[in-house]
């Protein structure tokens, strides 16, 4: 339809006859509105606001009551007077919701949700803000990373992107310019510069160890679930929840993690927010199971209900002035509440994905009495005050303190020590440098080494009975070895040393009286010596060319005691010195090519040549239970049990004794970290010398590796030879490895073995297959090589490889009871027996589909173990 747009003028008459519309306009669209452009439609007229803006800052608006005007702001901006506009919001709430960061303003009361202009914002959890500089930081747990940014979204910056796991709660020490956060995947508490620098993470030390070792560590120990953190740097303190369900509590520390102190432990549930009253010396939090916001002074004392109504699943809670605020996932709001808990009100509603909120007053922020808030305390790196304003410097992860106690710098060497849950480090160089490694799930450490080319260090548990290994500073934690170690949770426990030419690990097992080879990785694990191996005890490894090198060295409690030596495969083995008692700590000095170790029953440090020639003592004297030993440069480190002292002295004379550390005890393996502790060559350094699985270096038939001047021989004249997982073979190329074809499988209620009577190997291992729960019954497929079981916890039917990979379900659990089961590798099915419904069912090996049921129940019959004979078709 087409519209006319007419004008009919004032709709004067003249006389009786009307004046005809005029058409000025002609379109197909309907015009909404119009205007008549006109001065006369806006005659002219004095108003308030005409003369300098009615002396408004920035808007003057009309109105119809005296002085006939008001000033107003920008949304979110209060007025100052009743003329001047404040300089922006002057306080606000910060908010993290998933996907976004928002701003608040509490300057106005319509509170208006501002979007922060941010770039890859995944799933920000917790916020804080810096008030010195502006800056908001904020934690996202799936794009694991801090961040920062100014409020208006500018200058935005990823500050911590490595070795973060699940970023939860963050906190700013506006003072000593630190960034504090929480870590619920690593279960730490870490702290860096608020710029991501100097980064430093700590385990705590325990109550075995001397004041000063607690001086520089934070938060690792008895860590669940820790969530939100809050910080009172005037006071030196640290706040943090851990709503672990069986052990949910709130705890406090100094600012450098030391006095450790519980606040609360009883009455609840997910302790979810923190926040602090600085000037009234309380705690607030907030829990989403109780349902409750709670209070206490700072010590815990004087706890008391806040808000226990109407509060479904409470997440971030922030204090500011007199008001507590808080978030809530199911009412999807911002609430807040004075302090009394009386006067009760909803800021916002219907806002999504709220999580942590920080509520901020910007401006002009007071000079403080904290020493780390002049020139960062003098410290190179981290400035954490204590009580008292008795500060601390400290380190970033691999730095230690120099003398001074200010300084940081990278020692040349340090010493590594393993001693029950805890792995750490202690400064050769400079005192008051011990410091623990922040490795989780260490239950009771005993031998200990390191590969320096990939900075990892390797420890064995003897309560876990596993080997395994993590980066230096405690990241990336992995079981390289974790069945069939056998060794017992006895007082003294066995070796294991690290072969970082043909990247092997070598271990000893008292349970099991064997010396195994394995890959760094935990892969191609072979039996090395189990004859004649009675209580193999500490272990140490020479892996470069040379003279009377390539063997590996180990002690033996067993036949009055004994050294023992062999080449890198086991071979050319031979007794070095009999009737020795109980060595320990075997350690070599590469340099002057002597062998060192600790005797336990008659206490004494002695040492011998490499052919165990010129055997001499080098300290017998204020000895009294040597266990531990390492050797760098002129001096050997040891431990002693008895005294828990760490002490070196003069490798060749004993002399110049001097106590690095003291009240250490039990610590069961030392060793120095340096490049000069892992150099040298052989051919398994290059493409693992051809071999598929391992690679072996062999000692020259001659037995010499040097000319009479010391050079470097001719390679060629040093052999290797590949080495294949226990129960393999070589192949005719002598580089690959194949399979067995014969064996026994027989399964334990949580292992599987195999077992191989006829062979050179070791006759019977278990294979490294994870998660086994009351094994019923075994098969073995000859065709996919695939290892078939009956997991009687779980009532399914699970597959394996024999190295432990592509594990899975194959018929999963249900409404059945697997009792046995047998492979037709032609038919490619396998037939098992149901307890419960009494039938023999039939799967599809491929595909793990079913075909059905071949035998169902017949009166008086219970079909239960089951064979085939699948080249006749049968099966009984």
């Amino acid at each position: 339809m087409l519209d006319k747009t007419n004008c009919s003028g004032d709709h004067e008459r003249a006389g009786s006859k009307a004046v005809v519309p005029k058409e000025l306009f002609h379109s197909e669209y309907v015009p909404m509105r119009i205007r008549v452009w006109d001065p006369a439609r806006q005659p002219p007229g004095e108003t308030p606001c005409q003369k300098d803006n009615g002396g408004c800052s920035h808007l003057c608006l009309l109105a119809p009551y005296s002085p006939w005007y008001t000033c107003a702001c920008p949304t979110g901006v209060k007025l100052v007077d009743n003329l001047t506009c404040a300089d922006g919001p002057q306080e606000l709430l910060l908010l993290a919701q998933r996907t976004d960061i928002c701003r608040i303003s509490l300057d106005s009361p319509d509170y208006t949700n501002f979007v922060i202009p941010l770039q890859g914002v995944k799933h920000a959890i917790a916020i804080d803000f810096d008030p010195v500089e502006e800056y908001l930081y904020w934690t996202d747990d799936e794009a694991r990373a801090l961040r920062r940014a100014h409020l208006d979204g500018s200058n935005q910056e990823d500050l911590i992107v490595t070795e973060v796991e699940h970023p939860d709660g963050i906190a700013v020490d506006w003072v000593a310019r630190n960034i504090y956060w929480t870590d619920t995947g690593t279960d730490r508490i870490e702290v860096a510069r608020l710029t991501g620098a100097s980064r430093k993470v700590r385990k705590n030390m325990g109550p075995h160890l001397c004041n000063h070792s607690l001086s520089e560590v934070l938060i690792n120990d008895d860590l669940l679930e820790p969530r939100a953190i809050a910080l009172a740097p005037e006071k030196g303190w640290m706040f943090w929840s851990d709503w672990n369900e069986r052990h949910p509590k709130i705890e406090r520390a100094s600012l450098d993690g030391s006095d450790r102190f519980l606040l609360v432990d009883t009455n609840l549930g997910w302790p979810n927010g923190i926040a602090l009253d600085l000037n009234r010396n309380k705690i607030y939090w907030c829990d989403a199971k109780t349902d409750k916001i709670e209070v206490s002074n700072m010590d815990g004392s004087d706890r008391r209900e806040m808000i226990n109504d109407n509060v479904p699943h409470i997440f971030g809670i922030s204090l500011l002035g007199d008001h507590l605020y808080w978030t809530d996932w199911q009412r999807r709001s911002i609430e807040r509440v004075d302090l009394t808990g009386e006067s009760r009100e909803e800021i916002v509603d219907q806002l999504p994905n709220v999580m942590g909120l920080k509520a901020v007053r910007l401006g002009k922020v007071e000079g403080s009495s904290n020493p780390c808030s002049r020139d960062n305390g003098g410290c190179s790196h981290l400035c954490l005050n204590r009580p008292g304003n008795n500060y601390v410097c400290a380190c970033q992860i691999g730095y230690e303190l120099t003398a001074d106690e200010r300084t940081c710098v990278v020692p040349e060497a340090f010493l590594l020590f393993a001693r029950r849950e805890n792995i750490g480090r202690i400064s050769i160089e400079n005192g008051n440098n011990d410091v623990i490694i922040p490795v989780t799930g260490v239950k009771d450490a005993s031998a200990l080494d390191f590969d320096i080319t990939d900075n990892r260090i390797y420890w064995t548990d003897v309560k876990l009975k596993t080997i395994t290994r993590a980066f230096m500073n405690g990241s990336d934690v992995e079981r390289i070895v974790e069945f069939g170690l056998e060794s017992p949770e006895v007082l003294f426990v066995p070796g294991m040393a690290v072969d970082w030419v043909a990247h092997n690990i070598y271990w000893t097992d008292t349970g099991s009286k064997r010396i195994e080879v394995a890959r760094l990785d935990g892969s191609s694990r072979k039996v090395l010596l189990w004859n004649g191996v009675d209580d193999p005890r500490s272990l140490a490894l020479d892996p470069r060319e040379g003279l009377v090198m390539l063997y590996m060295y180990w002690s033996d409690w067993g036949d009055m005691g004994r050294i023992e030596r062999a080449a890198m495969d086991g071979s050319r083995r031979t007794v070095l010195i009999g009737k020795l008692g109980r060595a320990n700590g075997l350690t070599i000095d590469y340099v002057q090519r002597r062998l060192y170790w600790t005797e336990i029953t008659s206490p004494a440090i002695e040492s011998a040549d490499l052919d165990g020639g010129r055997r001499v003592q080098v300290v017998t004297q204020g000895i009294e239970k040597p266990y531990g030993l390492t050797q760098y440069q002129d001096y050997i480190y040891w431990t002693d049990w008895k005294t828990g002292n760490i002490e070196c002295a003069n490798k060749t004379t004993g002399c110049n004794r001097t106590r690095i550390h003291a009240q250490l005890e039990y610590v069961t393996d030392i060793l120095v970290f340096h490049n000069s502790r892992q150099s040298g060559w052989n051919q398994c350094a290059v493409g693992n010398g051809g071999c598929s699985h391992l690679c072996l270096a062999l000692p020259s038939p001659g037995g010499s590796g040097a000319n009479s001047h010391g050079a470097t021989p001719n390679r060629q004249s040093y052999t290797h030879r590949c080495g294949c997982p226990t129960h393999y073979v070589l192949a005719g190329d002598n580089v690959t490895c194949l399979a067995p074809r014969s064996f026994l499988l027989f399964s334990q209620k949580n292992s599987l073995s195999r077992l191989v009577p006829d062979t050179a190997d070791c006759p019977d291992i278990v294979l490294p297959v994870q998660g086994l729960k009351n094994v019923r019954a075994v098969e073995f497929d000859p065709v996919s090589q695939f290892l078939y079981w009956v997991d009687g916890r779980a009532q399914s039917i699970k597959r394996v490889y024999d190295n432990g990979t592509h594990a899975g379900p194959l018929v999963p659990g249900g409404n059945h009871h697997p009792y046995d089961l047998a492979v037709d590798p032609y038919g490619r099915f396998l037939y098992w027996t149901c307890a419960i419904a009494d039938t023999i069912n039939v799967t599809r090996l491929d595909n793990g589909s079913s075909v059905g049921v071949v035998f169902a129940k017949a009166e008086g019959e219970k079909p239960r173990n089951i064979a085939l004979h699948p080249e006749k078709g049968k099966g009984n």
